[in-house]
């Protein structure tokens, strides 16, 4: 029988539970190091939003919070580094799984390989999908869009001044770290990646990009959606 082409088995293999170029699954003990590392990143995820709820609501609620950080005195003079913070803060993680996904493949190593697919099937389940429908549906203005503070909901509105819940790049940077922590061993590491992660949110809210409530709905769409997906992946090796 011939074999497929290169490029026909690397495409085929993104989409097979058991792609034919790894000879064996993953190891017992590779699933356990990988679900220690989940359990670990979800509870440094879990303290970390608990607490910035707390002080959302301590602080007067969620846009009084948003208009406080804001309106901080140092916001506007770093207004261009925050901008580049914020959008270039993603492109790291793209690059790095990408090289991920290659380096599994040619190395015949299926814990980067399969990690590299978890984030994939995460960016496109929950950083796209999920969170491009909840926009459209719920139609919530932007901080600066807003008529007034408090945030109000209008519903099934197109316009992207009004696609403020959840916030996108939130899922997004929260998905990356997320699946990232799973390769990482120590408990430092992951909570440097997921603190990085936040400093991304913060700045949609200091930009008035998003309200405070976008963004933590927007990291735990991120990293829920990794989770269990991660999940199926230590289930179904």
């Amino acid at each position: 029988m011939s074999s497929p082409t290169a490029e026909e088995s690397f495409w085929r293999a993104l989409w097979r539970r058991s792609p034919a170029r790894f000879e064996a699954s993953l190891t017992v003990a590779a699933r356990e190091r990988v679900s220690v590392r989940l359990l670990d990143a979800l509870g440094l995820f879990a303290l970390g939003w608990l607490a910035a709820l707390l002080l959302c609501l301590l602080g007067g609620g969620d846009a009084a919070v948003t208009r406080h950080l804001g309106a901080l005195f140092w916001v506007e003079p770093q207004h261009e580094r925050l901008k580049a913070l914020t959008d270039g803060g993603l492109y790291p993680f793209y690059v790095f799984f990408i090289g991920l996904l290659v380096v599994g493949w040619r190395r015949r190593n299926r814990l980067y390989f399969e990690v590299a697919r978890l984030w994939i099937a995460a960016e496109l389940l929950g950083a796209l999908l999920v969170v491009r429908a909840l926009k459209m549906v719920v139609g919530h203005p932007r901080p600066d869009a807003a008529a007034e503070p408090a945030a109000r909901l209008f519903g099934l509105a197109w316009d992207s001044a009004y696609n403020s819940f959840p916030s996108g790049h939130s899922a997004d940077v929260f998905t990356s770290a997320f699946c990232l922590c799973l390769l990482l061993s120590q408990r430092w590491q992951r909570a440097y990646v997921l603190g990085f992660a936040a400093l991304i949110g913060l700045t949609r809210i200091l930009l008035a990009k998003h309200w405070a409530s976008d963004v933590l709905v927007g990291a735990a769409i991120g990293v829920v959606v990794s989770a269990l997906l991660a999940a199926r992946l230590l289930r179904n090796p």
